[in-house]
C-alpha cells in the first residue's frame, strides 16, 4: 500500500512546486506546500522505527514545505499581480486628488476674505 502512493505523491510535490516556482504562481507553490505536508505526514506513519528512510523523508519534506511557505519573500510577484497592484495605486490616487480638490474648494470657500489663505483663480 505504502509502495503504491510513494510515486504519485511525489510526482504531485514535485509537479506542483515546479510549475508553482517556474511560473511565479504564488497559489501552486503554496498547494505545493500543502503536497510536501501531506507527502511528509505519509513518511511519517510509514516509518517503521527512528532514523528509517520514510522518517528522512519526513524531515526532508517538512523542510521544502517551509520553503514553499515562505515563497512571497522568495521571489517578486508576477506580472499579472503587479499590474493589479498598479492599477489600485492608480485608483487610489485619483480619489486622493479628488479629495484633496475638494478640500481646497472648501478652504478658499471658507478663507474667502482673508488675502492670506487666499487662491486667486
Amino acid at each position: 500500500m505504502t509502495d503504491a502512493l510513494l510515486l504519485p505523491l511525489i510526482l504531485l510535490c514535485l509537479g506542483l512546486t515546479g510549475i508553482g516556482y517556474f511560473l511565479r504562481n504564488t497559489a501552486l507553490a503554496y498547494a505545493g506546500g500543502g503536497a510536501w505536508v501531506i507527502f511528509g505526514l505519509f513518511s511519517y506513519a510509514a516509518s517503521t522505527s527512528q532514523w528509517d528512510i520514510y522518517y528522512s523523508l519526513f524531515w526532508l519534506c517538512l523542510g521544502i514545505a517551509i520553503i514553499s511557505f515562505l515563497q512571497p519573500a522568495i521571489f517578486p510577484t508576477s506580472q499579472l499581480e503587479e499590474d493589479m497592484l498598479d492599477a489600485q495605486d492608480i485608483a487610489e490616487d485619483e480619489r486622493f486628488n479628488k479629495e484633496a480638490e475638494a478640500m481646497d474648494k472648501k478652504l478658499n470657500s471658507l478663507a474667502k476674505g482673508t488675502s492670506r489663505y487666499r487662491k486667486d483663480e
